[in-house]
């Protein structure tokens, strides 16, 4: 772990032109991360170590982590800006959040990619639909038979709730993608003869 006792928030962040004021042994300013008018932004001593964290936003941290989120920088940027050598547990680290980043990205476009295919297969199915395709038809083409579990698919996507999303992901990610590129080749091929 890097020692950061010879490095005070305090004096950073006052570097920066961020003004504390002194209350119950806590120093506290006005969030550097939102606006706000009453200060939620607090340093404080913890296990011996100096923290912040902000009651308004939930930021919180040490100075690297502050660093990080203030100047945009990742860990090792942030390191170097304070003048800090990443030690090999800080490059493990580093390493590791670079391939959580990587999965989140990874993660982000299948997201969007599964969204936009699912909204464009219930397009071409409402079309046939006003088209007055006859059901059988419609019956028979494998995106009818799917419609309800797409629409269920595509309120998970759309809805904050990052837990049901994940399992979406993990569950469905492959079936998905072999199902509905079967299906819209299917369905073009019907409706365009294709």
């Amino acid at each position: 772990m890097i020692d950061l006792s010879n490095i005070s928030i305090l004096h950073r962040l006052s570097l920066l032109g961020i003004e504390f004021t002194e209350k119950g042994g806590r120093h506290w300013a006005c969030c550097p991360f939102h606006s706000e008018k009453t200060p939620s932004f607090v340093v404080s001593v913890f296990k011996g170590k100096e923290r912040f964290r902000c009651f308004g936003c939930g930021e919180h941290g040490d100075i690297i982590d502050f660093y990080e989120k203030y100047f945009g920088l990742d860990r090792k940027g942030a390191m170097e800006k304070l003048g800090l050598q990443p030690t090999i547990q800080d490059r493990k680290r580093i390493e590791f959040q670079k391939h959580q980043d990587e999965l989140a990205d990874h993660f982000e476009d299948w997201r969007i990619e599964m969204e936009s295919g699912l909204r464009h297969l219930l397009e071409m199915y409402h079309e046939a639909m006003l088209d007055n395709w006859l059901p059988e038809m419609l019956d028979e083409c494998t995106i009818a038979p799917n419609i309800e579990r797409w629409n269920l698919w595509l309120d998970i996507l759309m809805s904050d709730d990052l837990e049901s999303i994940l399992r979406l992901y993990q569950k469905e990610r492959k079936n998905y993608q072999n199902v509905t590129e079967f299906a819209r080749l299917d369905f073009e091929q019907r409706a365009y003869g294709e």
